[in-house]
C-alpha cells in the first residue's frame, strides 16, 4: 500500500500521541505502508520542520532530523514532473503531482480547507484517523 503525508501529518506526529503518530511509528517507520516522496515533498518537509516555532516542543528539532534521516532511506522517491494546477494553495499541488506519478493509493492530509474532496484520481483522500481505522478494520 502506498502512502502519502501530507506535512501537517509529520508536524502533528512529532507534536502529538495521537493518529499522525501513530501511523508514521507503527505503519511507515515499521514499513507496514510504503511512503511516497518527492524531492519537492521532502524541500517542504525540511522547510516546515526546521521552523523556529517548533522549539517550543522538546527536543523537535533533533526527532525530526532523525525521522527525516529514516525518511529518505526508506520511501519510495518518485520523480514528479508539475503537472497539476487545481489547489487554491498553489504549493499543495506537489502533492498530487506526488500522488499522479506515484499512484499512490492514499494521500493523508489534516487539511480539511484546502482538500475538500474525496478522490483525486485514483489516491483517495483521508484524514489521519479515517486512515488509522481503514487500515485497522
Amino acid at each position: 500500500m502506498k502512502v502519502i503525508l501530507d506535512t501537517n501529518v509529520l508536524v502533528s506526529a512529532f507534536i502529538s500521541k495521537s493518529f499522525p503518530a501513530k501511523i508514521l511509528e507503527e505503519l511507515i517507520l515499521k514499513r507496514k505502508v510504503e511512503l511516497c516522496l518527492s524531492n519537492e515533498v521532502l524541500e517542504e518537509y525540511i522547510q516546515v520542520l526546521n521552523r523556529d516555532k517548533f522549539s517550543r516542543f522538546l527536543n523537535f528539532k533533533e526527532k525530526s532530523s532523525i525521522v527525516l534521516f529514516h525518511l529518505k532511506q526508506i520511501s519510495l522517491i518518485i520523480d514528479t514532473p508539475k503537472k497539476v494546477d487545481i489547489m487554491k494553495d498553489e504549493s499543495d499541488n506537489k502533492f498530487l503531482d506526488l500522488a499522479v506519478a506515484s499512484k499512490a493509493n492514499y494521500l493523508i492530509t489534516g487539511n480539511t480547507i484546502d482538500f475538500t474532496f474525496s478522490k483525486f484520481r485514483k489516491t483517495v483522500i483521508l484524514s489521519p484517523k479515517e486512515f488509522w481505522e481503514i487500515y485497522n478494520s
